[in-house]
């Protein structure tokens, strides 16, 4: 079951006061992308003229491995989503912001071209975000519990 307009409403103010992680979960609520896939996506993955945003990979956290970039098996089907515009207006300006962030590292910044990252460049941990998010869920007391599959 979904949840109500009012919940949905209260947990995206709870989220754009959370600057950092705002502009994923717009992408989130605007695809239904898993949390491993948005933060893999790389900024090649995402055409900025037309919105389409296709998914290749996922990044996954394990404790034999790490953190790793795990690409689609054979088996299963390419995925695509076009962006609404107004998620994509968010990405933009995130990517505006990124950038800057980058400039700050200089020769430092870790660049894997991610769309979603840590201000140098390395790769968010999937279980920390996973977390995040939850905890964000529980300030609003809210009976409907979420998943960041």
């Amino acid at each position: 079951m979904g949840w109500s307009c009012a919940i949905s409403c209260r947990f995206a103010a709870c989220c754009r006061a959370r600057e950092k992680e705002y502009p994923s979960l717009v992408l989130a609520f605007a695809t239904g992308c898993r949390r491993g896939e948005l933060l893999a996506f790389q900024w090649s993955d995402l055409d900025l003229q037309t919105g389409r945003l296709n998914v290749s990979k996922s990044l996954e956290q394990t404790k034999t491995y790490g953190i790793r970039l795990k690409e689609r098996t054979k088996g299963e089907k390419p995925r695509s989503f076009i962006v609404p515009g107004w998620a994509l207006d968010v990405i933009v300006s995130h990517r505006t912001q990124q950038q800057s962030e980058a400039a700050l590292f200089g020769s430092d910044y870790r660049d894997h071209a991610l769309i979603f990252c840590q201000p140098d460049g390395s790769y968010y941990s999937p279980d920390k975000v996973g977390t995040r998010v939850s905890r964000m869920a529980k300030r609003l007391a809210s009976t409907t519990s979420i998943c960041t599959h």
